[in-house]
């Protein structure tokens, strides 16, 4: 029987709306926003006894992608940001109802009132970010997914953006 190790995906992505208080000018500007002074950026999935380019990056590097990225969005009009909020976004979110034994009708309803529930519960999370962050700041929404490799994951799932204000939203 073989025995896996490692990180196991099933090919998740994530989306981050990131929230900046004016376009970084240059690669180091956005190094220090995202990672203040570390030189690595770690790998939430290495395996003790990897060896250090298995366990982390230079942030530099990652730096450099997360830049050359954001050169190619645009930022998001903050009223239309819900519009990018489609996937999980936290434990709050309304619960998908039981459709068990149900008409087409009663499941109509359900399904109805499901996504009147998310959308509001979505527009709330929108309206909460944008009070806090300000009418001034610049949105971008940058997505990355483990099915690009180790390094794409480690950027979904650790914590990329912990340093500035944000949403993720899951599509797993």
């Amino acid at each position: 029987m073989k025995t896996r190790y490692c990180f196991v995906s099933n090919s998740s992505s994530s989306s981050f709306i990131v929230a900046f208080e004016r376009k970084p000018k240059s690669v180091n500007e956005l190094k220090c926003l995202l990672f203040g002074e570390n030189e690595y950026y770690d790998n939430p999935y290495y395996w003790p006894g990897d060896d250090r380019s298995s366990r982390s990056w230079e942030t530099s590097y990652i730096a450099n992608i997360v830049w050359d990225d954001m050169q190619e969005l645009e930022s998001i009009e903050h009223d239309g940001i819900v519009s990018y909020m489609t996937g999980w976004i936290g434990d709050n979110e309304p619960e998908y109802p039981s459709v068990w034994r149900k008409s087409r009708s009663e499941i109509q309803e359900l399904m109805d009132e499901y996504h009147s529930q998310l959308d509001d519960y979505r527009q709330k999370v929108a309206d909460d970010f944008l009070k806090r962050v300000g009418e001034h700041c610049l949105l971008y929404c940058f997505s990355y997914s483990d099915e690009n490799g180790q390094l794409y994951s480690a950027m979904e799932h650790g914590g990329l953006f912990e340093r500035l204000p944000h949403i993720t939203i899951s599509h797993h």
